[in-house]
């Protein structure tokens, strides 16, 4: 890898860390929106990640709220999020 500073137009070369550890991971979010009644909005959002080159989960997102439409183009929106994180174990 090379680098080039600006400060002096100078440029080096930079040793990559052989280090790294590399893992694939995937995020598979789902979102829900659904009418409560003419003037109330739910929402779900339920967010699992995989990691260790996706073997495994790893944590997991939930994201309920409860919106009110102000108009057709305005709601304001009260919610929560719980988050797990799951390694090396639940937590």
């Amino acid at each position: 890898m090379m680098a080039w500073s600006l400060a002096d137009g100078t440029v080096s070369v930079v040793q990559a860390d052989s280090t790294v550890n590399q893992d694939f991971r995937l995020w598979a979010p789902v979102y829900l929106t659904f009418p409560l009644s003419s003037s109330f909005i739910g929402y779900m959002e339920v967010n699992p990640r995989f990691g260790d080159d996706v073997s495994e989960l790893d944590q997991l997102i939930l994201r309920p709220a409860v919106g009110y439409k102000l108009n057709d183009h305005f709601s304001l929106w009260q919610g929560y999020a719980w988050v797990g994180n799951y390694q090396p174990s639940f937590r």
